[in-house]
């Protein structure tokens, strides 16, 4: 489902919680969605999670302290479903179009507020091309809660590729080893 559950939904996660994707097999309708959405919901530790049927994917935040990856993916095999845990690039890059921004002080308030979300390494606001930059920790955060949290300070956001997280992607570590 859209939005996904957990017991912290709708709430601020908890600091140094994580996020992992898992690629999953073995669903067929919306109901498989809701079994696996329900189970891995309420296992302790996990404050979110979406599942995405035609992309076979599952989306978790979760406290490592808690729970890990595998154990989430067990917990989704226990249903009658098969999941591999999908590690995600060290950091994603975004771009972003943004709507209402007239002055330096706008792009401050973006700036300000995305800077101080979690998982967000950097962060560029450039109000003559009312776009903005953002590298994140895809463990952590994603393009939603970026938009999100620009739309908490009254802008409104929108993917300037319109490809979701499939943003261009840069593992470092890969970079270091060239």
């Amino acid at each position: 489902g859209e939005g996904g559950v957990g017991p912290g939904k709708g709430g601020a996660p908890p600091s140094g919680y994580r996020k992992a994707v898992f690629g999953v097999s073995g669903m067929t309708c919306a109901s498989c969605v809701s079994i696996i959405e329900s189970c891995v919901g309420a296992r302790e530790g996990v404050y979110a999670i979406s599942v995405g049927l035609i992309q076979e994917r599952a989306e978790v935040k979760f406290d490592p302290a808690k729970v890990n990856e595998e154990q989430i993916a067990e917990e989704i095999e226990s249903v009658g479903f098969t999941a591999k845990h999908i590690p995600q690039a060290e950091h994603n890059t975004v771009r972003l179009n943004i709507i209402g921004m007239t002055c330096t002080s706008c792009v401050s308030t973006i700036e300000s507020s995305v800077s101080q979300a979690q998982g967000v390494v950097s962060v560029a606001v450039n109000l003559a091309t009312e776009t903005a930059q953002v590298v994140y920790d895809p463990d952590v955060s994603g393009s939603r809660d970026i938009i999100a949290c620009i739309e908490d300070v009254g802008f409104g956001a929108t993917l300037a590729d319109g490809k979701g997280d499939q943003t261009q992607k840069t593992d470092h570590k890969a970079e270091l080893t060239k």
